[in-house]
Formats: C-alpha cells, sequence, structure tokens
C-alpha cells in the first residue's frame, strides 16, 4: 500500500506544482537533493528514535525504501504509454523530464542508504552474503550503470547539445530500467512471500498493465507504418 500512497502523494505534488517545477527546475533539484541528504542523515545518525514511529514509517521510509522514487519512475513510464488528450496527462507529460531527474536522484539516496552497508560486502565479501542480497545487489549496480545516462541526458542543457536521434537512443535504455526495477524489487519480496503478496500483486498489475499499453502502442506504430508504405506504394503505381 506505501507505493499506491506515495503514487498519489507523487502525482499531487506533481500537479501542485508543475508550472512552478517547469519554470524554475533548478530550484526543486536542489530541494531533492538537501532532503535526499536530510534523509541519509537521519538513518545514519538513527535520528529515527527522537521521532513518532508513524514518523519514519510514513514520512521516511517510503523515500529510504526507494517508493517515492519508484512511484514517480511510475509516473514517467505510464505517460510513455498513455494518450496524452486530458489536463492531468498533459501537466505531467510537460514536465517528465525534471521529474525523471527527481526520482534519480531520490534514488542515489536510497543506493547509499543501502549501499554503505550492501556493497562493501559484495565486492569484498560475497559469500557473507545471502543469495537474494547478492541478486539484488548485483541489479542494483546494473541499474545504477543504466539510470545515470538516462539522469544526465534528462537535463534539458544536456539535451540541446546532442543530435535527437542520440537522444533517443539513450532514452530507451529506460525500458529495461523500468523492467529491472520490477525484477529488484521481486527479488527482496521473494524471501518473505506470504508477507509481501498484496505488495507483489500491486507491483505485478502496475508493472503487468504497462507492458501491456506498450505493446499494444507497438503494434499500432507498425501497422499505421506499414499503412502510410502502402499509401505510398499506391501512390507511386
Amino acid at each position: 500500500m506505501i507505493l499506491i500512497i506515495s503514487i498519489l502523494f507523487s502525482m499531487g505534488f506533481y500537479l501542485a506544482f508543475s508550472k512552478q517545477i517547469k519554470k524554475r527546475p533548478s530550484f526543486f533539484y536542489v530541494l531533492t537533493i538537501l532532503f535526499t541528504i536530510f534523509i541519509i542523515y537521519y538513518y545514519r545518525t538513527n535520528m529515527y528514535e527522537l521521532y513518532p514511529k508513524w514518523v519514519t514509517t510514513y514520512l521516511a521510509n517510503p523515500f529510504k525504501r526507494g517508493a517515492f522514487s519508484t512511484a514517480t519512475f511510475i509516473i514517467v513510464m505510464y505517460l510513455g504509454a498513455i494518450k496524452k488528450n486530458n489536463a492531468i496527462a498533459k501537466r505531467l507529460f510537460s514536465i517528465r523530464g525534471e521529474i525523471s531527474i527527481m526520482a534519480c536522484i531520490s534514488t542515489l539516496g536510497h543506493n547509499i542508504i543501502y549501499g554503505i552497508y550492501y556493497f562493501p560486502k559484495l565486492f569484498l565479501d560475497p559469500a557473507s552474503l545471502g543469495k537474494l542480497q547478492l541478486i539484488a545487489a548485483s541489479l542494483t549496480l546494473v541499474m545504477i550503470s543504466i539510470m545515470l545516462p538516462l539522469f544526465i541526458t534528462s537535463f534539458r542543457c544536456i539535451r540541446k547539445k546532442m543530435k535527437a536521434s542520440t537522444w533517443k537512443k539513450v532514452q530507451r535504455l529506460a525500458y529495461p530500467f523500468f523492467l529491472m526495477i520490477y525484477v529488484h524489487v521481486m527479488v527482496l519480496y521473494s524471501a518473505k512471500l506470504d508477507k509481501h503478496m498484496t505488495n507483489i500483486i500491486i507491483y505485478t498489475l502496475i508493472f503487468g498493465i504497462y507492458v501491456v499499453l506498450r505493446v499494444r502502442n507497438y503494434i499500432i506504430d507498425q501497422k499505421r507504418k506499414s499503412e502510410f508504405f502502402k499509401a505510398k506504394v499506391m501512390s507511386l503505381d
């Protein structure tokens, strides 16, 4: 349920501040960086011991565990798969690049919090990790290597300096990245299937529907191209 809450919160935030994010994206990038640093500090210094449990559970944990960044990536995913024929979709699509950058920053914070413990073990003592932990940590490194080019090329100043074809090729890395988010989560949840079954169903539905939409769009696009080609051939006869 934390994921659903994070998606609703994220959508509400981005819709409420869409104009401001578009106008002053740097302000929101800095704000995300500062908040991410605070979350890292919050857990590294055990600040959670000073606050009521609900503060950690409902406010800090979604950022620590990557629920907020995952929710944002899900929004970005669906914006690329649905029709932009309504006001909500148009407003969110207008800041798709900006919210992708904010999601990447938050994800890096999530990786730092867990990576401080798991990455040294992965490189120096992999035998100390369980099988699922080893897979999850390895997947994380691959995901970071994919995310960084997406992160960098999402900045408007970088995009303007790139050829459109090159930029599109880099952005196609988003597809394996989205897939790996799902795989990563399933690896972690598979350790305790009974406990996480509801979350597994929610993630599977969200990512499954996205795949269906993407396949549908691909089929429609191929059909359109085929019809265009046929029309062009007939016009030459």
